[in-house]
C-alpha cells in the first residue's frame, strides 16, 4: 500500500494535465473523422470541436508559471467551460434536442465575469477552482439529464454507457469543490494525493467520454443500417426480408413448443383503379394509410409487413384457424368503414384476406401458399375474409 501511496505522489499533476490535453486533441480528431465519414447525424462535428477546445483549454493549464496569467489562468479557464459547453450542444443536436439556454448561461456568464475578478482584483486560487467546477457540472449535469430523457430506443445503452461516465466525473468534481473548500491549497500543481487523484480522473474522464460518445454514434448508425434493411420505407412498417425472418423464427418456436401460428395475406382491392385514377403519389400515400391503419387495429404482439405491391403479410403468434379469421374480420371492416383523403375529397377502400395457419404445413413456405390460394378464393368476391381450410 505504502509504495502505492509513493507511486501516487510520484506523478506530475502539470505532466499529467499536459498529456490529458494531448490525447484530448487526438480523441477530438478521432471524433471528427468519424464526423468526416457519418454526415447523417448532427453534432459530431461540434463535439469534435468542443473537445478540441477543452484540450486547448487544459494545454493552455499545463503551461502556468511559464506564460502570464491571462492566459494560462483567464484564457485557458475560459476555454475549459466554453468547449465542455459546446459538447453540451453536441449532445443536444445528436439527439435532436434543444439545447438549454439557461444551461449554458448558468455555466458561462460567472465564469466570463469571476474568473479575471478572482484573478486580479482579488487573486483566490480555491475560490477559481470551485467556480470552474461548480459550472462544469451545471453543463455536465445538462448532458446527463438530456441523456437520460433519451425517448430513442435503438441507442440507449451506450447513451446511458455516456450518461453514467458523466455522472461519475460530475461526482469527481464536486467531491473536489467541497476538498479545495475544507482543504486549500496553495497552487494548481502542488503534489497532494487529492489533487493528484483528480488529475488521473480528468483524464479517465476525458478519455472515456470520447469513446462513449463514438460509441453512441456508431450504435446509433448501427440501427438505423438495420433499420433500413427491415422496413419498408414507404409503408413504415417491416418489409418482406424482415418478415421472412420472423416467420422462420416463428416456425421455428413452432417446432419447439408446438404452439399453432396464423397469418393474413391482404390485398387491398382495386388498387391500380386508385393509381390510374389519382396518380402514384395519391396511390402511395393511401398505401401508408392503410398500413398503418391495420396496424394500429392488430394485437400489441402481432407483426405486419408489407409483401410486395398492394400486399400485406400479417403474423399472427399462438392464434388459430379461427382466431385469425376473426382478428381478419375486424380489418376488413376497420378499412371498410375509413375515408381515405385525395387532396379535397374522401374515397373508399376494401380488402381481401386470404388466412393461413401453420397446422398440418411442414414449413413457412408452404403456410403462405395455402394463404396465397384462400386470398385468391378471397378476391373473387372481393372485401371477403378466407380460410385456408375452405381451399385446401
Amino acid at each position: 500500500m505504502s509504495a502505492v501511496m509513493k507511486l501516487l505522489t510520484s506523478i506530475s499533476i502539470q505532466t499529467t494535465l499536459f498529456l490529458t490535453a494531448i490525447a484530448v486533441f487526438i480523441q477530438a480528431g478521432l471524433i471528427w473523422f468519424q464526423s468526416w465519414l457519418i454526415k447523417e447525424y448532427r453534432g459530431i462535428r461540434t463535439a469534435a470541436l468542443g473537445n478540441f477546445i477543452f484540450g486547448f483549454g487544459m494545454l493552455l493549464t499545463s503551461f502556468r508559471d511559464l506564460f502570464s496569467d491571462v492566459i494560462t489562468i483567464v484564457i485557458a479557464n475560459y476555454l475549459v467551460v466554453i468547449g465542455i459547453a459546446i459538447m453540451y450542444i453536441a449532445v443536444c443536436k445528436f439527439l435532436n434536442e434543444r439545447s438549454n439556454i439557461m444551461v449554458i448561461v448558468l455555466a458561462i456568464v460567472p465564469t466570463l465575469t469571476l474568473m479575471p475578478y478572482f484573478t486580479y482584483a482579488r487573486s483566490d486560487f480555491t475560490a477559481r477552482v470551485v467556480l470552474v467546477g461548480f459550472c462544469t457540472v451545471i453543463l455536465i449535469v445538462g448532458i446527463i439529464v438530456k441523456l437520460f430523457r433519451l425517448k430513442q430506443v435503438n441507442f440507449r445503452f451506450s447513451a446511458y454507457f455516456l450518461a453514467l461516465i458523466s455522472t461519475i466525473y460530475a461526482v469527481v468534481l464536486l467531491l473536489r469543490n467541497i476538498g479545495f473548500l475544507l482543504f486549500p491549497m496553495d497552487g494548481l500543481f502542488s503534489p497532494t494525493l487529492f489533487a493528484i487523484l483528480h488529475s488521473i480522473a480528468m483524464f479517465s474522464a476525458s478519455f472515456l467520454w470520447s469513446i462513449g460518445f463514438m460509441m453512441m454514434v456508431s450504435h446509433r448508425l448501427q440501427s438505423d443500417l438495420n433499420e433500413l434493411a427491415t422496413l419498408d420505407s414507404l409503408t413504415q412498417i417491416a418489409n418482406r426480408r424482415a418478415m421472412i425472418a420472423l416467420l422462420e423464427a416463428e416456425y421455428s418456436r413452432l417446432a419447439r413448443s408446438n404452439i399453432e401460428f396464423s397469418i393474413l395475406l391482404v390485398d387491398v382491392d382495386h388498387f391500380k383503379k386508385v393509381n390510374d385514377q389519382f396518380g402514384h403519389e395519391v396511390g402511395d400515400r393511401i398505401l401508408h394509410d392503410v398500413a398503418q391503419l391495420l396496424k394500429s387495429a392488430l394485437r400489441k404482439q402481432d407483426e405486419i409487413s408489407r409483401w410486395g405491391g398492394e400486399e400485406f403479410l400479417i403474423l399472427l403468434p399462438a392464434s388459430n384457424l379461427q382466431d385469425a379469421s376473426m382478428i381478419g374480420e375486424r380489418l376488413r371492416l376497420s378499412v371498410e368503414q375509413s375515408r381515405f383523403d385525395i387532396a379535397d375529397d374522401e374515397i373508399s377502400l376494401t380488402i381481401s384476406i386470404g388466412v393461413g395457419n401453420s397446422t398440418f404445413c411442414e414449413d413457412v413456405d408452404r403456410i403462405y401458399k395455402s394463404s396465397d390460394v384462400a386470398l385468391y378464393k378471397a378476391k373473387l368476391t372481393r372485401n371477403a375474409v378466407a380460410l385456408s381450410h375452405e381451399v385446401v
